[in-house]
């Protein structure tokens, strides 16, 4: 049975949001100069605007007229909504696409001979040509002129058509691969589980959702709402001192990269909802990572080619070529996993499958041995239950319908490959980025959805991966513009589509909201955050000048894709065979650990663990999560799964003050901090 979920109401709530979340995301970060709101997998603008709802308008609702409230299965296609429409702006989608198409008529000068290198070979209708237009885009609109849509309406139409296929082609991955996680291997989905349990209780009688009618909830949500609140106070007078969110770094060893000790509440209650042996396995294999780095440096070790840093998220590319080779590895092992699904799914899909109801489900494990279990840390709902040997398989419980979703995946992917081709690719260069981009989207949506990681990237930026392999030499310089063009669309994935609506989807069927409802309420947000975002980001940068923003958006990451590109070209190195090596290496590894973890009961560090821990965006997490691991083995070894499970409001509480006090903080700036914003945490 499916609960009112997808009613007019939710929409109606869910849009408001979007649109908040729309223009709030540009504005906060453009125009206030103030925190990120979009630039990780639970972001600040999420948990403003979605505890906005939860402790705020529902609440609200509920004292006027009972019956006027959201229910759960409501507030979870809010959560849907919102969680997809945060992927769009700034950092997620609109800032880097912006940002790209724009640099390289504007920043090329006689100093970086972009001029003579680089323009020649990329493609008119791809970027914004220089003019006046382009230059008041980034330095402001002079009085009395319009602003030059114009001169955005073709790259914008040949890139919205290349970004939206790019966003179904992820919707028909998470598709496919919903059953496999959510039911054959029943991953953890710990974001999804906090979500579920902030809204357990909208549907009783009382005012508060189950969670906050603990006093234990009200106990965690005052530290960090009152360190945020004594912070804003100092906003207004500089001499108070500020409660610091951030200890010394740990230094290892002279010579070895310090690790932050930065403390991020809203990681510390996801790391609680973690299981043990992944909290553990990230926090350790940082550990491992900092005394590899260390070490190296200490031996005058390094792989770095003669054709400058790549564009990659670790400061050795040893180091970003083992984590990404391991990424590769931990890719191809759950496909393996999942080979009895996916062939179910083209049976299905084309109509060959004698029982289409009823599928076996496959052993989670990768190898055979001893299973792991993988036990949800969503609260069940009334009639939900698992260790069924078969799994209703009604197409109706996909976001979209076997033959849909992999004929769409099939025709997304050609017609981007044939779009990259038109860019300046060859058919072949082509595919093998689209391979690199949907190995990085897969990847990161299984250290989203399983390790519950919010500071995540890649290690290398998929064209990074692909010239390495093909070797610049072998590219030529049309290739490598378009491959510098093509992080438009992937370069720094914090906020990637895949990753967040694949978790977003958990909690839609948590809220029992139907595959195809979730799906139209994806495609309702994407949409109209994408009609808001852009023209809005583009009308505040003509009004206040991109390159005056001081962001990192518009100030100095269009550069670095193209500084890049322009030092390939003209250096021109073959294939780099040690960074090959260094990937190799880094899939050896994953394949030993996955061995270990499933045929050793005992083993305790999860593979996840060697993707992630060289990576800065993790490193960065390296005490909440520690903490978070820390407090749950405590109350595990002490009172048990009882005590585990009386101990979650404290842990909720604690990010919910936090959020609450990061929206306050938002909020100060607006009123009397106008383009002088502060930041409440450093990444």
């Amino acid at each position: 049975m499916v609960d009112r979920a997808f009613t007019a109401r939710a929409l109606a709530i869910g849009l408001v949001t979007v649109v908040a979340l729309s223009l709030g995301a540009p504005y906060v970060e453009l125009v206030l100069r103030g925190q990120a709101m979009a630039a990780n997998y639970y972001p600040v603008g999420l948990g403003i605007a979605f505890l906005g709802v939860v402790l705020g308008v529902n609440v609200a609702l509920k004292a006027l007229r009972r019956s006027w409230a959201l229910g759960e299965g409501e507030l979870a296609i809010v959560f849907v909504m919102a969680a997809v429409a945060v992927t769009i702006p700034t950092q997620g989608t609109t800032g880097y696409l912006l940002s790209a198409i724009s640099a390289p008529h504007y920043f090329a000068s006689p100093e970086n001979r972009w001029a003579e290198v680089l323009l020649p070979h990329l493609r008119r209708w791809a970027v914004v040509e220089g003019g006046p237009p382009l230059r008041w885009f980034y330095e402001g609109l002079p009085r009395g002129e319009a602003i030059p849509w114009g001169a955005w309406a073709l790259p914008l139409a040949w890139w919205g058509a290349f970004v939206g296929a790019g966003l179904f082609a992820c919707l028909c991955l998470i598709s496919i691969f919903r059953r496999q996680w959510m039911e054959h291997e029943r991953l953890a989905y710990p974001l999804a589980g906090m979500t579920a349990e902030l809204i357990r209780g909208a549907d009783d009688r009382r005012l508060l959702p189950r969670c906050a009618r603990s006093g234990l909830f009200w106990a965690g949500f005052l530290p960090p709402f009152l360190m945020l609140g004594w912070n804003t106070l100092g906003y207004f007078a500089p001499n108070l001192p500020a409660i610091p969110g951030e200890l010394p770094p740990l230094e290892m060893a002279s010579g070895f990269p310090p690790i932050p000790l930065a403390f991020y509440w809203p990681m510390l209650c996801i790391a609680f909802f973690l299981k043990r042996e992944v909290s553990l396995s990230i926090w350790v294999f940082v550990v491992l990572g900092v005394i590899q780095e260390g070490t190296f440096g200490r031996v005058g070790f390094s792989i770095r080619s003669a054709a400058g840093v790549q564009y990659l998220d670790a400061s050795e590319p040893a180091l970003a070529w083992q984590s990404y080779g391991a990424m590769v590895a931990m890719v191809a092992l759950n496909l393996w996993v999942a080979r009895r699904h996916l062939a179910s799914v083209a049976r299905r899909a084309f109509g060959t499958d004698a029982s289409p109801h009823h599928e076996a489900r496959p052993s989670p494990c990768p190898l055979p041995g001893r299973e792991r279990g993988q036990s949800t840390s969503l609260p069940l709902r009334e009639g939900e239950g698992g260790g069924l040997a078969s799994v209703n398989t009604r197409d109706s419980d996909d976001l979209l319908s076997p033959r849909t979703a992999l004929v769409g995946l099939l025709g997304s992917g050609a017609f981007m490959a044939a779009w990259l081709v038109r860019l300046g690719l060859r058919p072949g260069t082509a595919l093998l980025l689209l391979l690199a981009a949907f190995v990085a989207f897969l990847g990161l949506s299984r250290l989203v959805v399983e390790g519950g990681l919010v500071f995540i990237r890649p290690a290398l930026t998929p064209q990074s991966a692909t010239v390495t392999l093909l070797g610049n030499s072998a590219l030529g310089s049309t290739q490598l513009a378009a491959m510098g063009l093509s992080m438009a669309w992937v370069a720094d994935p914090i906020n990637a589509f895949m990753p967040a609506a694949a978790n977003a989807a958990k909690v839609g069927r948590w809220g029992r909201a139907s595959g195809r409802q979730i799906t139209a309420a994806m495609g309702l947000a994407a949409g109209v955050a994408l009609a808001v975002t852009v023209p809005f980001t583009l009308w505040l940068c003509y009004q206040r000048g991109a390159y005056t923003t001081g962001t990192w958006l518009f100030k100095t990451a269009p550069r670095l894709p193209y500084e890049y590109v322009v030092n390939a070209i003209r250096s021109r190195p073959g294939v780099e065979w040690p960074k090959l090596a260094w990937g190799a290496i880094g899939g050896a590894e994953m394949l030993a650990l996955t061995a270990l973890y499933y045929r050793l009961s005992w083993w305790p560090l999860h593979p996840l663990g060697l993707v992630a821990g060289v990576v800065f965006k993790v490193r960065w997490s390296f005490l909440p999560i520690f903490a978070g691991w820390l407090c749950k083995e405590a109350v595990l070894r002490v009172g048990g799964l009882a005590a585990f499970e009386r101990a979650k409001p404290f842990f909720l509480g604690a990010m919910a003050g936090w959020f609450v006090g990061a929206g306050l903080s938002a909020l100060v700036d607006a009123l009397w901090f106008f383009g002088h914003g502060h930041v409440i945490y450093g990444h």
